[in-house]
């Protein structure tokens, strides 16, 4: 496996005054193709480090590598691009918009990409691959909270970004839904070989293999050979 992206002693301050640490300084490597977990009650910082990791909040020090470059060194039409064409999101509340249908809702990155090129029919493999295809010119108040996790799933692929990004994206669902949805999400990432990083309070969330992070009260810790290392 080959490193797609690396933080390098980040950390994230409440208050830059008193330095108040909301992260506490660590590093770590993702590698291409494989599954992380950032685990942690809530208010612990796992969002923060997913924010971070996912270019969406500057680390207060401390840099992000994606591809070998420092992401936050970039312009920010470069970072606005990667994040859009590289990088999938996926959250707990789905952030569909209710008055599209679900074709729409996932047809939105295409519209906001023109640039790159999608193949015609991509909406209805990505759509069969979440198994709703049956649901695509339903609005989405039409449809359950599993359906309209899958609906978001399927906006976040696609693109075919090379890292997907989920934070608690089971947290709105009941136990059965939320381990089928986090079992679907992790098959189809790892048959496209693509890095999945998912923020969670849920315990035995995902049974397949996976390399797991632990934050609790800012404090980064990991289980064995994840390449990450914390409190330097």
């Amino acid at each position: 496996m080959t490193a797609i992206l690396t933080a390098n002693r980040i950390n994230k301050k409440y208050n830059p005054i008193s330095a108040t640490l909301e992260l506490a300084t660590c590093s770590l490597t993702l590698e291409r193709g494989k599954t992380y977990i950032i685990k942690g009650k809530s208010g612990s910082g796992k969002t923060t480090l997913l924010n971070i990791l996912g270019g969406m909040d500057k680390p207060s020090s401390g840099t992000v590598f994606y591809e070998g470059k420092s992401f936050y060194e970039l312009s920010d039409q470069e970072q606005s691009r990667i994040r859009n064409e590289e990088f999938g999101f996926v959250f707990q509340s789905y952030n569909l918009i209710p008055e599209l249908t679900a074709y729409e809702n996932i047809k939105l990155p295409v519209f906001f990409n023109p640039r790159k090129k999608v193949k015609s029919n991509a909406i209805f493999d990505v759509a069969a691959e979440m198994g709703i295809g049956a649901l695509l010119q339903r609005k989405t108040y039409q449809l359950s909270g599993g359906e309209q996790q899958r609906v978001a799933i399927a906006r976040a692929l696609m693109m075919s970004p090379a890292i997907i990004f989920a934070d608690e994206p089971t947290g709105s669902l009941d136990t059965a839904t939320s381990r089928m949805i986090a079992d679907l999400l992790v098959r189809t990432v790892r048959r496209r070989g693509t890095t999945l990083v998912i923020v969670t309070h849920e315990e035995h969330l995902i049974d397949a293999d996976h390399i797991e992070i632990t934050i609790d009260s800012g404090k980064v810790s990991a289980s064995e050979d994840t390449h990450v290392l914390f409190g330097i």
